[in-house]
């Protein structure tokens, strides 16, 4: 990966955390200084939107959201505000709620045809939560960019090779490969003493049939660089890249540019394997690995209810609003499933496709009631998804469902093909329904 490249997915990184960030914003708010009426449009745990009033604000405490010291600090605040000329009418003030999250109100003063201040409108932002995602978003950016920097200063050589006379071109080179390029003028001849010298015995064939360069022209038709993975005696585990540079005007291969990359630390290190096991952007498990813990969990014969789900609109909001709202959709998707299946496997297989295996003991009574129940309990969270960036769209979900009654062994293959045929079903009655088999 270029550095560019790089520069360009750390870009939409930070800009899609940003975006995730905004969404803390909740309570819209009026203060009406004339007539001392505090009003407060909130949403309910139902999804409904309701008005809250508070008539003499400035006299009687709001006690279900605020203690009376944070109530006579934000009035203080307010009043200076009003009084002095001077003082911002536009801007954010931080207050605590009772529960100990910290909140800015973000207001904007309205003024009658009088030039008088007579009211304050504006939106809380919930800072606690918003500090927490900032945080998060800090160290994601700090993982990527480490691991952006290292893969940058990994590359022990490069080298621009010239496949009509075989001469090449050191770029970059690690000390083995500057210690024996002197020697020599054509790659081949480099590539056999550096075999010789410092590729692992056992890999000898596989290198050889790699630089082969009789074929390289067939094998680099159509994609952008082939690769392997070796074990070198000086540096380690090694991965190997030869990528097309140049073509002639009869569309022959003429240059190409071969990269050695060392790996080591990604055999080594832990944490970066274990990366390898999550999906990405929503942290659930992802495809290979979540299918394989289905699997084992299959030979169990658990009573179970396997889920195969897509989420409706996603390609329309994708290329209307952009990849980032896109990002953020799926984000909140996989928080809803994380939220109501805790204990089951949820995996996000691929796009917008997520599958659930589910069998707590939660997976009793009749198995079309409990899928029914399920499915009913996700798409109302689902619907309850609130992201600013979509502008009011809404989404929904569609799935294929598949009770196992656990009485005898099922591959996992005949149950993903079940879910695929009942979700094939519900798209066809026009989504945001499910269908449903037991066996």
């Amino acid at each position: 990966m270029s550095e560019e490249e790089l520069r360009s997915v750390l870009k939409a990184q930070m800009v899609r955390n940003e975006l995730l960030v905004r969404q803390n914003k909740f309570t819209l708010f009026r203060y009406d200084i004339v007539r001392d009426v505090m009003s407060i449009l909130f949403v309910t745990p139902e999804g409904e939107v309701k008005p809250g009033y508070f008539p003499n604000y400035s006299k009687e405490v709001p006690g279900v959201i605020l203690d009376e010291k944070e109530h006579k600090r934000l009035l203080e605040t307010l009043n200076r505000i009003v009084e002095d000329p001077t003082a911002p009418k536009v801007g954010a003030v931080a207050f605590t709620y009772k529960d100990g999250r910290r909140i800015s109100a973000e207001y904007k003063a309205i003024f009658d045809e009088t030039g008088r201040l007579t009211t304050f409108v504006g939106q809380h932002v919930d800072m606690y939560h918003t500090h927490e995602r900032m945080m998060s978003t800090i160290e994601s950016l700090t993982n990527r960019k480490q691991l952006a920097d290292s893969m940058m200063n990994s590359y022990d050589s490069i080298i621009l090779v010239d496949l009509t006379d075989m001469s090449f071109q050191i770029v970059r080179a690690s000390q083995g490969v500057r210690a024996i390029s002197g020697q020599v003028d054509n790659i081949l001849e480099l590539a056999n003493i550096y075999r010789d010298f410092y590729v692992d015995k056992n890999e000898h064939a596989m290198f050889d049939n790699f630089i082969n360069v009789s074929t390289l022209s067939e094998r680099l038709a159509g994609v952008k660089s082939i690769s392997c993975d070796y074990r070198s005696a000086n540096i380690g585990w090694c991965h190997l890249r030869i990528a097309p540079m140049h073509y002639d005007t009869n569309g022959k291969l003429t240059q190409v540019m071969l990269t050695v990359e060392s790996t080591e630390s990604w055999h080594s290190t832990k944490p970066l394997q274990s990366l390898t096991l999550m999906d990405g952007l929503t942290g659930l498990l992802n495809r290979t690995t979540g299918e394989a813990t289905i699997k084992k969990a299959l030979k169990i014969k658990h009573r179970s209810l396997y889920m195969l789900i897509d989420c409706d609109y996603f390609n329309a909001i994708n290329t209307m609003l952009g990849q980032p709202v896109g990002d953020m959709l799926l984000i909140e998707v996989a928080k809803v499933l994380k939220n109501i299946f805790p204990r089951d496997i949820v995996v996000r297989s691929e796009n917008d496709e997520f599958q659930v295996y589910a069998s707590n003991a939660n997976v009793l009574g009749k198995a079309e009631a409990f899928a029914e129940e399920c499915f009913k309990q996700l798409q109302k969270s689902i619907s309850h998804i609130d992201i600013p960036e979509m502008q009011g769209i809404t989404t929904s979900i569609t799935a294929g469902m598949v009770s196992i009654s656990g009485h005898t062994p099922v591959a996992f293959d005949e149950v993903y093909a079940l879910g695929q045929k009942h979700l094939r079903r519900a798209r066809k009655k026009g989504g945001a329904t499910f269908s449903h088999e037991m066996i």
